[in-house]
């Protein structure tokens, strides 16, 4: 058998989302084309025998942090070091770029994987679901909150900055394209997009004052299910999640190599993604 690891085209995205459909995560072809566009010499296909095996992609936020994501291997080709390849693969591209942390979510399944490669566990946090058609959604008062589609403003991604400990701006741009945005004076965000299975709740950056507002308005706009991973440090955020109807369905591990900034938790709402940060 013959194994290489090569640069992830937009031809590879019908078969990466058979990996997606397979592993029953909630992807769509548009989020392989946003990491492309954002990182198109940083994501890596494993092929074996000329088959696509595998997949993982990594995004830089400026030289501080880099995140890798969308790790896959076909079920069927586990165990044959394949996931090893593209981590290693991912890895070396990264410290290429002199990048001084290398962070990931990693599932149960994949961390020991990412223990022997070396990343260190920070926190375990939870991803939260809300089944679709609730009821018993609560809803704020929506003086302080605005609406936007496709922008954000610069007081916006300043707030995200100290929140997340780097600067994702491009990112946040991306997203916000296909995303329902709720922004607020104070420079308080939230995004809501599509998935394949649920709707994402996520990034949500913002003050405590904002934050009440911004999920209720969110989440009030979509009777899909929703899926919403919260930091388990901010316990504002887990105290609306069980107020909106959400409950804990699965575990994360975040995990570093490096020396990685520091989040402000209290501002820290909703992660981008796994995938993402």
């Amino acid at each position: 058998m013959s194994l290489s690891i090569e640069l992830f085209t937009e031809d590879d995205i019908p078969h990466a989302m058979q990996l997606v459909e397979q592993a029953g995560w909630n992807q769509l072809p548009a989020d392989w084309h946003r990491v492309l566009g954002l990182a198109p010499n940083g994501c890596f296909v494993a092929r074996l025998d000329g088959t696509l095996a595998g997949t993982v992609t990594t995004i830089c936020y400026g030289t501080d942090l880099a995140w890798i994501g969308m790790m896959l291997v076909d079920h069927r080709l586990r165990r044959l070091g394949i996931g090893r390849r593209l981590m290693e693969r991912a890895i070396a591209e990264l410290q290429s770029r002199s990048i001084r942390s290398i962070q990931l979510d990693a599932t149960p399944v994949g961390k020991t994987l990412y223990d022997q490669l070396g990343f260190r566990t920070e926190l375990a946090f939870h991803r939260w679901h809300r089944p679709g058609n609730a009821s018993n959604t609560p809803h704020y008062p929506n003086r302080s909150t605005g609406d936007s589609q496709g922008a954000l403003a610069e007081n916006h991604c300043t707030l995200d900055r100290v929140t997340f400990g780097a600067h994702r701006s491009e990112l946040l741009a991306r997203l916000a394209e296909s995303s329902q945005a709720v922004t607020c004076p104070d420079g308080s965000f939230g995004l809501l997009r599509a998935g394949r299975i649920a709707d994402y709740l996520g990034p949500i950056s913002a003050t405590e004052q904002s934050a009440a507002p911004i999920v209720s308005e969110l989440t009030a706009r979509t009777d899909r299910d929703l899926f919403w991973d919260i930091p388990s440090q901010n316990t504002g955020a887990v105290y609306l999640a069980t107020l909106h109807g959400f409950s804990p369905v699965r575990t994360l591990f975040r995990m570093t190599i490096g020396s990685a900034p520091t989040p402000h938790w209290a501002t820290m709402f909703a992660l981008a993604d796994p995938a993402l940060g």
